[in-house]
């Protein structure tokens, strides 16, 4: 039972680590050692009743840790049927490697327990581990799997097509073993995987870059619409200010006569009833988004326009200010949208709650790209973490948009830091991305 010990709780930590790097998550040391204790101890103490116990555990084991992250079952899974394919498959890869090495049997291999075995055990399953988790992380790479919205696609779908697949690979571990365990039998077997993972690694291929495709898509319809909201604020600004250019001409025709006539008492009159309004007229939002000229990020003006328009129509007077040029950051500018978006949902959902609504931006660009939003907000806040919790909301239908999504994003960038602080009824989310 040692080299069959070693390779059950390597088993567990590939497991584990595949699912964590598949699914980008972060390593909690103390949920991984429990993780695998409960599942070396149920193996030995099942493996006799229940061969393939560890599959099930494994199974069990990853979604119940992906879940207790993502609060997304369909999620977790697709990520842990992945993972148990993948190393299902990695297995009789690595026993037909050791087959060839060592030109032993595979029973001889398997269950003899002397001091070599376990050493072969011990490398042979730690080939496991490292082949399954570089796989996850390629996966990962390339799909963008933690991008990807799980109730954007048919995530039943995928499931129905992983469980198909899990189900061949797994039947064919039982008819292995019911027909005998030996070298000719492995090697064949090893062969049709290998063939059968190439049809469906090009399957599973097509499918996500489809589903990456229509998201794509839908993402350029969305920026579009921006674009289109931006460009026509602009003409409404432009004639604005042809507009007040032609009143500031007549005004100023005005105050000339007054001058001439020495009216000074009626220049005073006149001033504070028809100029002084005008301060307002230059200093209204629709002025202010003359400041995204210094935005060069295309896709960054235009939601901030977009925004800015929102929160007009829902009476939250919305400021923004750009102090440097923004040309470049260093993030990817799907998630930056995202990101900026959320944080001006809520900012903006909040604030109309208030009488007098506020919300005001300030983009700076140096060395390091700075946002900051902040908004006035009604209510005690005595804990601003509760705020990044999944399914958090303040509104009574059940429906806010919270900022776990946006925890989620920045955690995947190492370059990106966050702080949240709250100042006179002002909650204040600053983040530097270097």
């Amino acid at each position: 039972m040692g080299s069959m010990g070693i390779l059950i709780a390597i088993t567990c930590i590939a497991n584990y680590i595949s699912g964590m790097i598949l699914a980008r998550e972060k390593y909690d040391t103390l949920k991984m050692i429990v993780y695998i204790v409960v599942q070396v101890l149920l193996s030995y103490l099942l493996i006799d009743k229940v061969p393939r116990i560890i599959v099930y555990t494994g199974i069990i084991g990853t979604v119940y840790l992906l879940y207790d992250k993502s609060k997304s079952f369909d999620y977790s899974l697709v990520i842990a049927l992945f993972v148990q394919i993948i190393i299902m498959i990695a297995d009789v890869i690595e026993s037909n490697l050791a087959i060839l090495i060592t030109k032993k049997d595979i029973n001889t291999l398997l269950y003899r327990n002397d001091y070599n075995m376990i050493i072969y055990a011990f490398i042979a399953i730690l080939i496991l581990s490292l082949l399954s988790a570089f796989v996850s992380w390629v996966v990962n790479k390339k799909m963008k799997m933690k991008m990807l919205d799980f109730k954007e696609i048919n995530s039943k779908l995928l499931i129905v097509i992983l469980l198909i697949n899990f189900i061949i690979i797994f039947s064919s571990g039982n008819v292995c073993k019911k027909l005998g365990f030996n070298n000719e039998f492995i090697q064949s077997l090893g062969l049709l995987l290998c063939l059968y993972t190439l049809f469906l690694a090009m399957f599973m291929i097509m499918f996500i870059k489809n589903v990456v495709s229509e998201y794509d898509i839908k993402l350029e319809r969305e920026k579009n619409k921006q674009l289109n909201l931006y460009t026509k604020e602009i003409e409404e600004l432009y004639n604005s200010l042809r507009t007040f250019k032609h009143d500031y001409k007549n005004i100023l025709t005005s105050m000339s006569l007054y001058i001439s006539e020495k009216d000074m008492d009626g220049l005073a009159e006149y001033f504070k009833k028809t100029v002084l309004p005008t301060d307002l007229i230059i200093n209204n939002n629709e002025f202010s988004i003359a400041s995204l000229q210094y935005v060069e990020v295309k896709e960054l003006k235009a939601l901030l326009a977009m925004k800015q328009i929102e929160a007009k129509n829902k009476n939250v007077d919305c400021n923004i200010r750009v102090l440097g040029i923004v040309k470049e950051i260093n993030m990817g500018i799907i998630d930056l949208i995202r990101i900026v978006g959320i944080l001006f949902d809520n900012a903006i959902q909040a604030a109309e709650a208030t009488e007098s609504g506020k919300v005001t931006c300030t983009l700076k660009q140096g060395d390091i790209f700075k946002i900051e939003i902040r908004n006035n907000y009604i209510g005690n806040i005595d804990d601003t973490s509760k705020f990044f919790e999944k399914g958090y909301t303040t509104k009574e239908s059940g429906s806010g948009i919270g900022l776990y999504n946006f925890l989620n994003i920045i955690h995947n960038y190492d370059n990106a830091i966050y702080s949240v602080t709250l100042d006179n009824n002002e909650f204040i989310i600053r983040i530097t991305i270097s």
